[in-house]
């Protein structure tokens, strides 16, 4: 029984997460698409796309939560949210994703990969595609987005785009580990 469930289920359900996290984050998938179509007219179709190819990316991986074991259990769920993290006491740091998004645009040895967990993952893409608010979250002493609320309109959208094209690689990165 427990061999059936995992080759018919647990297999599938993370090969599909891969797959999907490889085709969001391609060089010609829906967020590439939508970052350069920022400023254009075919910036709220490209938008609208990415969301959608972000939603039914997050339905696998909601179905991937039924069963986190083996690595993506492992180390208190380290590479479960590195994909995805949420967790009941803690959420995404908004913050801490503006901080991102002025560090991947100003320091060229960046890393996404030595972010927190709740700056990272498709919850903070989840925050970069869908809130509309473009003004940093932060409180007025976080000195590292001083001057983000000055930038142009599209500037912002474009250094935001940038920053969840660098988090969905890593997804897709991560993604394939499971």
């Amino acid at each position: 029984v427990l061999t059936a469930i995992v080759d018919n289920i647990v297999i599938p359900n993370h090969k599909l997460v891969s797959e999907q996290a490889n085709i969001f984050s391609a060089e010609n998938g829906p967020l590439k698409s939508y970052c350069e179509a920022i400023g254009t007219s075919q910036e709220l179709v490209k938008l609208a796309a990415a969301k959608v190819s972000w939603q039914e990316m997050m339905q696998s991986i909601q179905r991937t939560e039924l069963h986190i074991i083996g690595p993506s259990g492992r180390n208190g769920k380290s590479l479960r949210n590195r994909i995805y993290f949420y967790d009941e006491d803690e959420r995404n740091s908004t913050c801490g994703t503006d901080v991102s998004v002025v560090k991947a645009h100003s320091e060229s040895d960046f890393d996404v990969a030595v972010t927190l967990n709740e700056s990272r993952s498709m919850s903070a893409i989840e925050y970069l595609l869908f809130n509309p608010v473009l003004e940093h979250s932060c409180r007025d002493s976080v000195s590292a987005v001083s001057g983000w609320n000055t930038l142009s309109e599209a500037d912002r959208k474009a250094r935001r785009c940038s920053l969840g094209e660098l988090l969905a690689s890593d997804v897709a990165s991560n993604a394939c580990l499971l």
